[in-house]
């Protein structure tokens, strides 16, 4: 969630690093604004954090997380079987 997070705020303004206390209260959550930010640029960041889905960049993770583990079972099977190397995957 804070990568997609970061992305998302770093997409509008310039940031040194996002912080989440709390990730239901968003009054928790901290940006470190870059020096050369704006102050349109920080209110574009504060209107990311507050349109920010939580539920769903977390399904978000969790999926790729899946399709990651699902490649992986992949690449195991096809190794067993001598389709492939492990030098091919690198």
């Amino acid at each position: 969630m804070i990568r997609a997070l970061h992305s998302s705020i770093a997409a509008v303004c310039p940031v040194n690093g996002v912080s989440v206390g709390d990730k239901i209260d968003k009054r928790t959550w901290r940006v470190d604004f870059a020096p050369e930010d704006t102050v349109e640029q920080r209110g574009a960041a504060r209107s990311t954090i507050s349109a920010f889905d939580v539920a769903a960049a977390e399904a978000a993770a969790l999926a790729a997380d899946r399709r990651s583990a699902r490649a992986a079972q992949i690449a195991d099977i096809l190794i067993a079987k001598g389709i492939i190397t492990e030098e091919d995957l690198a």
